[in-house]
């Protein structure tokens, strides 16, 4: 266990960061589905998220500079959309105590606000399982390979090599990063349509986003099996134009270094 997470992007965290992940993506589900009246839901919201402010502080905010830095940004990209989540939820609530239907004045801004949420918390659930997949693509790695040479090839940040990619190369590399974020965004975009289509409520401002979704949705399971599919063929194609890239300049730093 201890030696497949020294190969992860996420081996900086330690056990209170990781247990402080697991109840983030709890909470939003604990808070919609609590047998409480959505005022009591509300009292309890605001303690869970004065609680959860603390304890970002502790474990991100109030430690030193360095440890900080080394924090993988998914975690914090992580934390802030858990937060934007629940605030999410808590317009929504307010919502709900206040009545508000298509005739209020704030209506469409809350229906705004609760799409945005759900698409945060889905943002989570990507994440989450982003960090599932490398961890069981490693654990299989040294499955296949138990070992390894133990040179250790040192760490070359991208703004090092920056100096050793021709510009034409960092348009390259630039473009499959555009082009990796535009099927990502798209790919939580069609999730967000389909599990749209999957709630069935009576409030009107859930009930407007989910006549938009049945309106407009493309989910079915072709299209699943296609986009899968077209999303596992532009990242192997870009990241492996990205690691020739990477390489070649990693090449070229060690010419010109001696290491």
């Amino acid at each position: 266990m201890n030696r497949i997470i020294e190969f992860l992007y996420f081996k900086e965290l330690n056990c209170s960061d990781y247990r402080f992940c697991v109840l983030l993506i709890i909470l939003p589900v604990i808070i919609t589905t609590i047998p409480l009246n959505p005022t009591l839901r509300i009292i309890t919201l605001l303690l869970i998220l004065y609680g959860v402010c603390l304890l970002a502080n502790h474990l991100i905010l109030n430690i030193s500079q360095e440890r900080y830095d080394s924090l993988p940004i998914d975690y914090k990209y992580y934390v802030c959309l858990i937060v934007f989540t629940l605030f999410g939820i808590l317009i929504f609530l307010i919502g709900l105590v206040n009545n508000l239907n298509e005739t209020s004045q704030y209506f469409y801004l809350v229906v705004v606000v609760f799409a945005f949420t759900i698409i945060a918390y889905l943002l989570c659930l990507g994440i989450i399982v982003k960090a599932i997949i490398t961890y069981i693509y490693y654990f299989a790695l040294k499955k296949f390979f138990l070992n390894e040479s133990s040179t250790e090839e040192p760490f070359i940040s991208r703004d090092e090599l920056s100096k050793y990619i021709t510009i034409n190369d960092q348009v390259k590399f630039f473009n499959t990063v555009i082009v990796n974020l535009v099927f990502y965004f798209g790919l939580v975009g069609y999730m967000f349509l389909w599990v749209l289509t999957l709630i069935k409520s009576h409030e009107p401002i859930i009930k407007a986003l989910v006549n938009f979704a049945e309106k407009y949705s493309i989910a079915s399971f072709g299209n699943t099996v296609g986009l899968i599919s077209l999303v596992i063929t532009i990242y192997t194609v870009t990241y492996s134009s990205q690691n020739k890239i990477y390489d070649k300049a990693v090449e070229m730093y060690k010419e010109k270094t001696g290491n």
